[in-house]
């Protein structure tokens, strides 16, 4: 009886613990999976806008006032592989100041976007770099933050 008993718990712990695996997320970065190929997705617009209107940039600009509001780095992007993500990088000096990753799905276009505050202290010229998956450079536009904007 004793025996039966331990067998009885080790096959209940067990079929928890696959029923739990089971029902349990998919891990954004599986191990042994490889992110797929570079040439698969491609950056084929970067706008900077004030707003965004039913996913798509409004007011779209270079060159930005610091009065506290939002700056969209809108993305355009082309992925005919599987699921990904790429990374939004924004810099000024020399510095990265903000570093976004965004979902990117299958499809001829894909919009995406991360947006900075332009804010007092945030006045310069800023580089925003996007990078696939693995790091493969997509592409990088410039926005200016005051100077009399």
């Amino acid at each position: 009886m004793r025996n039966a008993y331990a067998i009885y718990s080790t096959v209940t712990l067990a079929l928890t613990l696959l029923g739990r695996a089971a029902l349990a997320e998919p891990s954004p970065a599986r191990p042994g999976k490889p992110e797929p190929a570079a040439h698969e997705v491609k950056l084929t617009k970067l706008t900077f806008a004030r707003k965004l209107e039913a996913r798509r940039p409004v007011e779209a600009a270079e060159s930005f006032s610091t009065d506290g509001g939002r700056i969209y780095g809108h993305l355009e992007l082309e992925n005919r592989g599987e699921p990904t993500r790429v990374v939004m990088v924004w810099e000024r000096d020399g510095k990265v100041r903000q570093r976004s990753t965004l979902v990117v799905g299958r499809g001829k276009t894909w919009r995406t976007w991360s947006y900075l505050r332009a804010v007092e202290g945030s006045e310069g010229e800023w580089k925003v770099k996007v990078h696939d998956a693995r790091g493969t450079a997509l592409g990088e536009g410039t926005v200016t933050i005051g100077g009399g904007c």
